[in-house]
């Protein structure tokens, strides 16, 4: 047989052979990751009453739409693309803009219009200014350019790009901040696919505490809202992730940064991490320890329920896979140990910027005293399955996107991180996986998970990838 090479790295293999060596330069990118513009249009579609322009591709106004679902459940904001091609590349794309622009005021008549540039829209450097300068003359109403081309960076940049302007934009200062209110900020970068319900339980426990919630940047959020969000003193951050731009405006206006070193509150051990230290910053640690007194008694009658104790038993001692958003997976790998004693035998962490991935690592500290679990950082997906290769993993929990990944290898997999409407991963039921009350959501899902691996391991093996 004829010896064949492919590229891996900086090196060539034989093709019969997987891919075992990696660097930064390796061809073998193929993790699946959102783009900035991605995150742009999430943090814009989070806004009541806006409109959305994409100065890019047909392609690239779907990606938008898509991140626009996630908040269609409680705030639906219109997006099109004015679908630029190989003409307006070459030509030049702002007769498009401008005819969208103006369609986009008169037929939606927005509080306020964003375009976002994708990276077709982007490159050609059309003097977009010019088009918001008429527009914002005739109509009064304010336009928001956001150069959000996929190459600047990974969904966060995107974020970030949105919540800075905006607020630059809108956000008015005040004399004497509330001590007791707070901003949320990124409840969709924390990484949960249930993250619109999981933000319900997090705002109601915050409540309970006796916090006032100041701002969401930014979930069925109005302009008023934005317009007050320098009244809080606090943001309390729902990810991990670095966000430059929009950290100079806190530094600007004295606001202080809290969370980045607690996990989701995830599973009780989690939850009383969480709500205690988020109550130290703000005096409240009596109030706090009260209302998760209460929130106990909600679960003692899962020690008399049948299903409840299968399904615990059942999890223990099992060896499992946790892949998502680092803030996600790192959580909810200590909810697996801590909760249910359940060895995350391998975690994989996702994010965009290094402080993210070693902010996640922080929380797994303790935990990786106790055995030594393979933690991966942005990996390839090929490092993935050499990892699952080389210990006896059960199952598998993490993002839609890697379901076929983990069943390919004979492992059952239960989708839980991500965005909710990607790929038809939506939830239909209004139900938390936070707090303790996300508890009863999250051992239905397990016991699903677990049912599929251990009551049909001949489906399993018959679905497992060989390579060949």
């Amino acid at each position: 047989m004829q010896e064949i090479e492919k590229p891996c790295g900086n090196k060539m293999q034989e093709i019969e052979k997987p891919c075992t060596s990696y660097n930064e330069n390796t061809v073998c990118q193929d993790t699946f990751q959102y783009c900035a513009l991605a995150g742009a249009a999430l943090a814009c579609s989070g806004l009541k009453d806006c409109g959305i322009i994409v100065h890019g591709s047909p392609g690239c106004g779907w990606v938008c739409r898509w991140m626009r679902s996630d908040h269609a459940i409680v705030n639906y904001v219109p997006v099109i693309s004015d679908v630029i091609l190989e003409d307006d590349i070459i030509f030049g794309g702002i007769k498009k803009l401008d005819e969208s622009v103006g369609w986009g005021l008169k037929s939606w008549k927005p509080k306020v219009l964003y375009i976002l540039q994708a990276c077709s829209g982007s490159l050609i450097s059309d003097p977009i200014e010019s088009v918001i300068a008429k527009y914002e003359f005739e109509s009064d109403i304010p336009i928001i350019n956001i150069d959000s081309g996929g190459y600047r960076g990974l969904a966060a940049t995107g974020v970030d790009m949105v919540f800075t302007e905006t607020l630059k934009r809108f956000a008015r200062d005040v004399e004497n901040p509330d001590d007791k209110s707070v901003n949320l900020i990124a409840p969709f970068l924390m990484g949960s696919s249930d993250w619109v319900f999981d933000l319900d339980e997090i705002k109601r426990l915050l409540t309970e505490m006796g916090l006032k919630i100041n701002c969401v940047l930014t979930q069925n959020t109005s302009l008023e809202d934005i317009v007050k969000f320098n009244h809080a003193k606090r943001n309390l951050y729902l990810t991990y992730e670095n966000l430059p731009d929009f950290n100079d405006y806190e530094d600007a206006h004295d606001i202080k940064r809290i969370g980045f070193d607690i996990p989701l509150p995830i599973g009780i051990a989690n939850t009383e991490e969480w709500y205690f230290a988020v109550a130290e910053e703000f005096g409240l640690r009596k109030k706090a320890e009260e209302v998760l007194k209460r929130e106990r008694k909600g679960l003692r009658n899962l020690n008399f329920w049948y299903n409840a104790t299968w399904v615990m038993n059942w999890v223990s001692n099992k060896r499992v896979v946790v892949a998502g958003p680092a803030p996600w997976a790192a959580s909810f790998a200590n909810f697996l140990y801590y909760d249910l004693a359940t060895f995350p035998e391998i975690i994989v962490l996702y994010d965009e910027t290094e402080n993210s991935i070693e902010r996640a690592k922080g929380i797994l500290t303790e935990l990786k005293k106790d055995f030594e679990p393979i933690i991966l950082e942005n990996p390839l997906y090929i490092q993935v399955l050499e990892a699952i290769r080389s210990r006896p993993i059960e199952f598998a929990v993490g993002r839609n996107q890697e379901k076929m990944l983990f069943e390919g290898e004979g492992i059952a997999h239960l989708s839980l991180a991500g965005m909710q409407t990607i790929l038809g991963h939506f939830n239909f039921i209004p139900y938390p996986s936070m707090g303790y009350k996300g508890i009863l959501y999250l051992l239905s899902m397990l016991g699903r998970v677990v049912e599929g691996a251990f009551h049909e391991p001949q489906k399993w093996k018959d679905l497992k990838f060989k390579w060949t």
